[in-house]
């Protein structure tokens, strides 16, 4: 969490510092972004992993007035995990977020359901071997962001949920930075 109020600030401190930035209404619309994840994953059986990789996702933005949208989203990561090079964790979100606007720059919360896909691979004697799980859960999470008029967006997420497996469950807490486009 330490991580994403250094972000919060830094974010809120540039849009501040920027003088003449153009101020414009929310407006509806499909957005496209992509960019880095980053999870801490603590399970059950009280196993720590930390995943890195890339994340890509879209929204629909619905204007509810000059201040307020409303944002349906689906989020799709693949990461590593730190200490498996054979292992892989795949990271979902579909959710509802509402965001209040000041100018160009938003803050957000959202809530939704949370997916995870964990595979190992292995090759025995050229022979390649996967296994994979799967499991589901709640969570929430905030974002903060800037889009520009002509749709380049740039945000910062956090995300928390509880994933439960057939035979354990997984508390996950991370960090999306991303950019992309909105088409208005």
């Amino acid at each position: 969490m330490k991580t994403f109020s250094v972000w919060v600030l830094l974010v809120i401190s540039i849009i501040a510092l920027v003088p003449g930035t153009a101020r414009a209404e929310p407006k509806n619309g499909f957005g496209l972004f992509g960019g880095f994840a980053s999870h801490s994953l603590t399970d059950s059986n009280s196993n720590t992993f930390d995943t890195a990789g890339l994340s890509v996702g879209f929204d629909y933005q619905i204007a509810m007035a000059s201040a307020f949208t409303l944002n349906l989203m689906l989020l799709s990561s693949g990461e590593t995990v730190s200490n498996c090079s054979a292992c892989t964790a795949g990271h979902g979100i579909l959710g509802l977020g509402a965001r209040v606007w000041a100018g160009d720059a938003f803050i957000g919360l959202h809530g939704g359901m949370y997916s995870e896909v964990r595979t190992v691979t292995a090759t025995i004697g050229g022979v390649t071997f996967s296994s994979s799980m799967s499991g589901t859960g709640t969570g929430y999470g905030a974002i903060i962001g800037y889009e520009s008029e002509k749709g380049v967006l740039f945000s910062v997420q956090y995300d928390a949920a509880s994933i439960d497996f057939d035979t354990f469950s997984t508390d996950i807490a991370g960090v999306r930075i991303q950019i992309g486009y909105r088409w208005k």
